[in-house]
């Protein structure tokens, strides 16, 4: 893809076909840790958008958003999204905390998992209200409060937590092991996407970031997700097309390939068209990001909301091309789909982001998720 914003790199591109050969030989769901930690170690893809100073590659968004698209287009199954979107860069954002300089190499390298509780019990986010409650216990902090449907909770080394503590947020680490800390798997559409609801009774953690600069880390780890998610759709999107496109080359109806049915090119250039939105939408706000000369919560939030509907709309479409094989277990179109429809209510879902948009159309600045 070229676009008046940039051009794939040669670095780029030797990326791409390292991360895809990766995910093709590396089934399963990408909580064996070996793999996990091969991605780190091998392939140095956790840590493409981090600081060389913590072990990263000092690299960009938009190299992560390369990882998270071919992920999509393997439909591989990792904390990728937890770890290298929410968490490292919500800490990135307090890079000064000696704790922060401890997590943040052994997340590059694989060593940990990270998540970040952000939502609220019915999985809202709203960033004027932090779902937790902090209180000082001694010299230390202690959380209460719940989150639910937390990206990979259940999986979670270490979990960056977005409290209040007299009305002035804050961001919190709270090991995996602390006590205090429960943790239930929440079952979803799709069996490959981990969630789990996080209760905190008096859990111990440690602070590493207050007031608006806490905030501020927390909106561009939200931002960083919602843009990779978006990039993850844009690979289901992709591999549904490239996967229905065969289809329609080879399966014969009437003496003729069904392709040639006017029926069926139509919808094929309409999940085409849905594609190309997706993927440049994508890309748009990852640039955004990495470049910093256009609002990142908006191109976020339109990436995430143009994403969310082209990769339901492509999978959905793959099904009905397909016909009865595609509603099978032995054929992997309807797990497309599973993964398009529930990426879609992740993140705070598209009723959130909606009311982002909104609110950068009439000019105001609101973090804060529906009521």
């Amino acid at each position: 893809m070229a676009s008046i914003e940039f051009e794939w790199s040669d670095e780029q591109r030797a990326l791409r076909e390292l991360v895809a050969g990766f995910f093709t030989r590396s089934p399963g769901d990408g909580y064996d840790r070996p793999v996990w930690r091969r991605l780190g170690t091998d392939l140095s893809a956790l840590g493409l958008a981090t600081s060389e100073a913590f072990g990263g590659s000092g690299a960009s968004a938009i190299e992560l958003g390369i990882v998270a698209e071919e992920m999509g287009r393997a439909l591989y199954s990792a904390p990728f999204l937890a770890t290298a979107g929410l968490a490292m860069t919500t800490l990135g954002g307090c890079a000064l905390d000696q704790l922060v300089k401890e997590l943040l190499p052994q997340l590059v390298d694989g060593t940990l998992v990270a998540t970040a509780a952000l939502s609220d019990v019915a999985g809202h986010i709203d960033l004027t209200r932090p779902p937790l409650a902090a209180r000082r216990n001694g010299d230390r902090w202690a959380l209460d409060g719940s989150s639910s449907f937390v990206l990979d909770g259940g999986a979670a080394d270490v979990v960056v937590c977005y409290a209040s503590a007299r009305d002035i947020p804050g961001i919190f680490v709270v090991r995996g092991d602390a006590t205090g800390l429960a943790r239930s798997e929440v079952p979803g559409l799709d069996p490959g996407r981990h969630q789990a609801h996080l209760t905190f009774h008096g859990a111990e953690a440690t602070e590493v970031g207050s007031g608006g600069s806490a905030r501020t880390a927390v909106e561009a780890g939200l931002n960083v997700a919602s843009a990779l998610l978006a990039a993850e759709q844009a690979g289901v999107a992709q591999a549904m097309l490239a996967t229905t496109l065969d289809y329609a080359k080879t399966r014969m109806q009437f003496g003729r390939p069904i392709g040639s049915f006017q029926a069926v090119k139509h919808r094929l250039a309409d999940m085409y068209v849905d594609v190309e939105d997706a993927r440049s939408a994508s890309y748009h706000a990852l640039w955004a990001i990495a470049e910093g000369t256009d609002d990142p919560a908006l191109a976020a939030s339109l990436a995430y909301t143009v994403s969310a509907e082209a990769a339901r709309r492509v999978t959905a479409s793959a099904i009905q091309v397909h016909g009865g094989i595609g509603f099978t277990w032995e054929h992997p179109a309807h797990r497309y789909f599973k993964r398009a429809v529930s990426n879609g209510a992740l993140l705070g879902g598209k009723a959130m982001h909606a009311q982002r948009l909104t609110a950068a159309a009439l000019g105001e600045h609101a973090l804060a998720g529906p009521a």
